[in-house]
């Protein structure tokens, strides 16, 4: 092989191995700086580790929005409109139709077996 090829090579490979061990290096947290959460029974290293830089960006993205105003409870109640509402049915309509949508149907409504 001739010497300015190897060298070439050699320069190009330490610089290749040079930027990746920057790269692999760059993604290491501080490890100082974390907070530690234990999530199962003592002696079974079950925990998780937060960076409280990246904790703290999490938080305020994540904010709950603010509620909606309440509606008015005037118009016709959810009881004369819907069938089979058993619990709600002195809400009017409005305020009927803003309930969340999570809850079960059995807790509004006659289930029959």
């Amino acid at each position: 092989m001739m010497p300015g090829l190897k060298l070439g090579l050699g320069v190009v490979g330490s610089v290749a191995a040079a930027l990746l061990g920057i790269a692999m290096l760059s993604n290491f947290e501080m490890p100082g700086q974390q907070i530690t959460v234990q999530r199962g029974f003592r002696g079974v290293a079950m925990e998780t580790n937060y960076n409280p830089v990246q904790l703290a960006k999490y938080v305020a993205e994540n904010k709950v929005p603010a509620s909606l105003p309440q509606l008015p409870a005037t118009g016709p109640k959810a009881g004369q409109v819907y069938k089979n509402v058993l619990v709600l049915g002195d809400l009017s309509v409005g305020q009927f139709t803003r309930l969340p949508s999570r809850q079960q149907c059995a807790e509004l409504h006659l289930v029959e077996g």
